[in-house]
Formats: C-alpha cells, structure tokens, sequence
C-alpha cells in the first residue's frame, strides 16, 4: 500500500507540475507546421491521431500537392523527448523514473515526385532486464532507425502511384495502431511476437518495420499496396538488420475511406518465412511458413472514434509438425473534446481498449492473454502532452493464471 501510495502522490506531482509549467502561449509548432502555417490540428485529432487531411499527407509521401524542397531546414526537422513515471503490480511490484527517449524527426518533399521521411532515435531505453532484480535497462539504451525511405509519388490529384524504398511499415497498419496514436502503449495485439511454442515460433508482430520496397496505388478513397521485404529474422523486434537467407516475405493491403470524417475500413495479408529460425534465440527452432490475415475498421465522428481489429493466420512447420492456429483482435473506444465537462482550458481525451491475443486457439494449454486498457490524455501546450494510462493483464495457461496491472504517466513534447 505504501508504494501504492508513492507512486500516486509522485505520479499526480509530476502531471500538475508540468502542466502548470508549461501551460503558457506558445510561439512555434512542430515542423510540418512551421512549413505550411497551421496548427497541428490541421491533420490531427487529440494532438496525434490522423484525420482524413493527415491519412492523405502520409500517404502522398508527407507533403501536400504540387509541393517543392524548401530552403529552412526547421521546416523538415523536429524534436520528441519522452519522460515516464511507472508503476507494475506483479508478485514483486516495481516503479521508476524514465527517461524513455530522444528523437528526430525529419521528411518532406525534396522535388516535386520525391519526397523522404526519417525517425531516428538517438537514444531509446529498450532494455529487458532478465529478473526483477535487474534495471530494466541495465544500462540497454541505444540508437535506433525506426523508420526511414525515400518515395517517389507519380502525380498530384486523388489518384496516384507511389514507391517507398527504405524500413518500412505498411501505411495501414500506422493507421490502426502503428504510429500516430492517442494511447501511450499501441495494441498488444500488434506488438505481441508469435512465440508460442519454445522450438516453434514465427518471432512476427503486425507493428514491424523492415527493410524492402513497396507499391501503392491510390484511386479516389481507395488505396492499395504491395510490398517485399526482407523477413524472416525470427524476431519482430529486430531493427536495423539485413536478411541472412534468400527468401523475402511480402504483404499486400487494401482500404477504402467512406466519409469525410476518415473512416476507414481495410484488409491486411502477409505471407512469411523463418528459414534461420536461430535467430529467435532458441537452439533446435524448427523453420516454418507462415500466413497472417486482418480485417479492420474504425468509425469516427466529431468527438469520438470506435476501432476494431481481427486477425486469424497459421504456422507450417518444414518437419511436418502441427500447423497451429491463432485468433487476435482488439476493439477500442476514443472520447474527445471532454474538457468542458471536466472544467478545464486544455484539451482533454479518453480510451478504452480491451484485446485478446490466442496463437495457438485449438492447444488449450497454450497461452492466452487479456488485457483492459483505459487513459487519459491532457494537452497543456500545441506541442506536447501527458497521458495517464492503466493496464490490467491476464496471462492464462490451462493450469496458471498470471495477473498484472500497471500505470504509466508519460509526459511527451514533438516541436
């Protein structure tokens, strides 16, 4: 109770400190911003999910029609740093202070059909600790390119194709959960790795950059693209790293936009390989194929968004094994505009998600996990914001249940 108690009075300390801090005119916005005279809510909802203006910037290369290089370097290049305060509730609870992360992140049109993008990380604290005992660093920071390519786009208009080379990341995926977002944390179901077998393990998330090349084809409010990248490292959370065998995975997305609100519903598939599945980091792992299916949509009105995301896929084992079969899906629910009912000047949101991840649904003795999400986000300055999030985990076994709740307060500037 006593840490309880800390971490409370600590956490609500920090939150109305900085608010209080920074809760004065501010003078300059972020760099896209900058360039074109606008507030962030030109192409953001709550600071950071897309709109329907946002969805077509990203996708036509981060640039608007008809646009030039231009000369201002602080019209390309902007600054994220995240600060954490954190709480977990297990057998042997835990909190800390964080200094999570310092970003850049630059892009924008270089000529009028090519255009760049880069998120690079100059420090990240990405560490695993092997116990309880351990930092949760122990001293793991480093340096990370988390996305980065150069897209040449064909033509200005609703209808265009375009080439991304580079570490990628399927646009559709940013969309649901992958990049711009108002939680603190993205989807289990999306960053979760198919290990669900010691010897037998895929080692894929949905949120995963890589290295490759991919197609898009935009006609009025539908959009597709097609992609080839390298795969098969055994571990999603591999950055940065080229291929080691002579196969290549690919994916493929379709999504069609229905109103002006950017509503959207889509369809996901890839199709990949772990020729070397050594790279998991298990002696004896068997290679395997395997496929990855997702169906997803969001409805999004003036003050709230509803999501939900499904996906169903299977492992093929190259000695004959099981082909064992997976089942994810998350379903999420966004309130906007809510300070006035709280009697607040700064712009105030809320979610709640709950997710369920199976990757072997007909083994009942595999591991199945639940988990609640609910948060706050607060937006004292145009640039920044605090977001307050509470988790509570299940992790369950046909003869073990693992509980685990958390709390995050997260205090994140991009100027």
């Amino acid at each position: 109770m006593k840490s309880k108690f800390f971490y409370g009075v600590l956490s609500l300390t920090l939150l109305v400190g900085f608010i209080l801090a920074q809760a004065q005119p501010a003078d300059a916005i972020a760099a896209w911003g900058r360039k074109y005279s606008v507030s962030c809510s030109a192409c953001h909802r709550g600071q950071w999910d897309l709109n329907k203006d946002g969805q077509e910037f990203l996708r036509r290369g981060h640039r608007y029609e008809q646009e030039k290089a231009g000369p201002n370097v602080n019209e390309h290049l902007s600054f994220s740093t995240k600060f954490r305060v954190k709480y977990s509730e297990t057998s042997d609870p835990r909190s800390t202070f964080e200094h999570h992360a310092f970003a850049i992140y630059t892009g924008g049109a270089l000529t009028e059909q090519f255009s760049y993008f880069t998120e690079i990380y100059l420090h990240e604290n990405a560490g695993k600790p092997a116990t309880n005992t351990q930092p949760e660093s122990d001293d793991g920071g480093r340096t990370k390119l988390a996305e980065g390519f150069l897209q040449w786009t064909s033509s200005d208009g609703p209808q265009y194709n375009s080439v991304r080379v580079g570490q990628i990341m399927p646009s559709l995926i940013h969309r649901f959960g992958g990049g711009s977002r108002l939680s603190y944390a993205r989807p289990l179901v999306l960053t979760t790795e198919d290990t669900a077998t010691a010897n037998r393990q895929a080692g894929y998330a949905f949120f995963s950059r890589d290295y490759g090349i991919e197609y898009s084809r935009k006609h009025d409010d539908v959009f597709f693209a097609a992609g080839l990248v390298n795969g098969g490292k055994g571990k999603a959370s591999v950055f940065n790293s080229t291929d080691t065998d002579n196969h290549r995975d690919w994916y493929a997305t379709a999504d069609y936009t229905y109103d002006d609100n950017g509503s959207m519903v889509g369809y996901y598939f890839y199709d990949g390989n772990v020729s070397k599945p050594s790279w998991a980091g298990t002696a004896g792992a068997v290679p395997s194929k395997f496929k990855r299916h997702a169906v997803m949509g969001n409805y999004i009105l003036d003050n709230y968004k509803l999501t939900g995301f499904w996906a169903w896929g299977e492992r093929r084992f190259l000695d004959g094994g099981t082909k064992p079969k997976l089942k994810l899906y998350y379903g999420q629910i966004e309130a906007y505009d809510l300070e006035k009912y709280a009697k607040m000047s700064w712009p105030l949101s809320a979610y709640v998600r709950h997710e369920f991840i199976d990757y072997n649904k007909d083994n009942r003795a595999s591991d199945i996990v639940r988990q609640n999400v609910a948060g706050l986000q607060i937006e004292p300055f145009e640039y920044g914001h605090v977001v307050i999030e509470w988790t509570g985990k299940r992790d369950q076994t046909s003869s073990t249940v693992v509980d685990q709740n958390a709390t995050v307060v997260e205090l994140q500037y991009l100027w």
